[in-house]
This record gives structure tokens, sequence and C-alpha cells, in this order.
């Protein structure tokens, strides 16, 4: 009965309000052939921007949330799309407009990172 009671507690805490969420913000991925801004916005969704080095641009939005992954809060972004470039409109990461569970990293001066792989280094970094 205690766990139950824990457990609903965290999940409720869990799908409070996005406002008071330490993930909504500006987040930004510079790759080279790309720059990639992605906002999560306080009302559970967001918007995101490929800018490519030929200035082509290519967005795309959907919905976010707060959710748990064996056990852990972790960040879901649906209908998730990464653009490899304008011309192929091939997708790197998201096929179809996937879902996205991006690893959560605190970088050493606390800024948040979002990884785009679980083993790969680097992703969305938090602007303030």
């Amino acid at each position: 009965m205690r766990f139950s009671l824990c457990l609903a507690l965290q999940i409720a805490l869990l799908a409070c309000s996005h406002q008071s969420s330490p993930f909504a913000g500006r987040y930004v991925l510079e790759r080279g052939s790309a720059r990639d801004t992605l906002v999560l916005l306080p009302n559970g969704t967001y918007q995101h921007t490929t800018v490519f080095v030929d200035q082509r641009v290519l967005a795309d939005s959907g919905t976010w949330r707060i959710t748990t992954v064996d056990g852990q809060p972790r960040l879901q972004i649906n209908r998730w799309v990464l653009w490899a470039t304008p011309d192929s409109q091939q997708q790197i990461f998201g096929a179809d407009a996937g879902t996205w569970y991006p690893p959560i990293d605190t970088l050493s001066d606390g800024t948040l990172s979002l990884r785009l792989s679980p083993d790969g280094p680097g992703g969305f970094v938090a602007i303030r």
C-alpha cells in the first residue's frame, strides 16, 4: 500500500504542469551541414527548425511530456524528425515522425544537454 501511494505521488508529480519543468526552453544542435533549434514550450508543444548551410529551412512541431523510463524521469518528444539534407528529405532520426526519449545530461556548467543517442556524445544543448 505504501509503495503504491509513493508511486502514485511520483506519477502525479511527473504529470504536473510543463511550466514547472526544468526541460522547457530552447536547445541548439550544431552539426556541420545544419543548425537545429528545438524549443520546448511550457504548454507541452515543441517547435523544431533546421537551417541548412545554404539557408534552406525545414520545420516541424509536435508535443512533449515528462514520463518515466526504467524508473527514471525522462523527456518524451512525439512526432520527432531530424532531417539529413533539404534535398533528399532523408530523415536521420525519427522515421515517419517517431517518438524520441533523449538521454539527458547535465554539463559541467549546469546546462542541460539532450543526446541524440544513448551511446553517442553530443546533442542539443540548452541556451539560457
